[in-house]
């Protein structure tokens, strides 16, 4: 039943072999062993400068701007095969860049509220009625500001207004 095998397989035995290293300091195994270290911890010091060097270190603006731009250029391309004139093109643009810049204001304003109520509850907490009133006028002020800003964009853009009969089409 079982076949006769030619190749040798090695035993668990033979592969777990320990070398003897002798650990005074005078004997050549541990010189070498020292040494080795020591090149090693080189190396390592070697590639940590040389990815630093390569790697730039992480500036958000210029990410931001990056992808500002990449996305002003596909707005551009894409209104340009819909056919729209480079005058709208212009005014969409502007919007485009107001409504952007007015969400990351929002974003870093929030940010930095969250912080600070962070650093009030570390201090005191807040009973719960206050917390919860104060989020009720956060959420309208969010509002009338959504409310601003779309009646702005409604005057920048006299032709997009509803006609009586429903939405304007986009």
């Amino acid at each position: 039943m079982w076949q006769q095998c030619d190749s040798i397989v090695p035993s668990f035995n033979a592969l777990s072999r320990t070398e003897s290293v002798r650990t005074r300091g005078a004997s050549e195994e541990n010189q070498r062993l020292g040494q080795s270290k020591w090149k090693l911890s080189k190396a390592l010091e070697g590639i940590e400068s040389a990815t630093n060097a390569a790697l730039e270190p992480l500036d958000v603006d210029k990410l931001k701007q990056h992808a500002m731009k990449g996305l002003r250029d596909k707005a551009i391309n894409r209104m340009k095969l819909q056919g729209v004139s480079r005058d709208q093109q212009e005014v969409i643009l502007e919007e485009m860049d107001a409504l952007l810049r007015e969400r990351s204001e929002r974003v870093k304003a929030a940010q930095l509220e969250s912080q600070e109520l962070d650093m009030q509850e570390d201090v005191v907490f807040a009973p719960p009625d206050e917390m919860e009133a104060s989020l009720e006028t956060r959420e309208d002020a969010q509002q009338a500001e959504d409310a601003e800003a779309h009646v702005a964009s409604l005057d920048a853009h006299p032709e997009g207004r509803e006609a009586p009969g429903g939405p304007a089409e986009e």
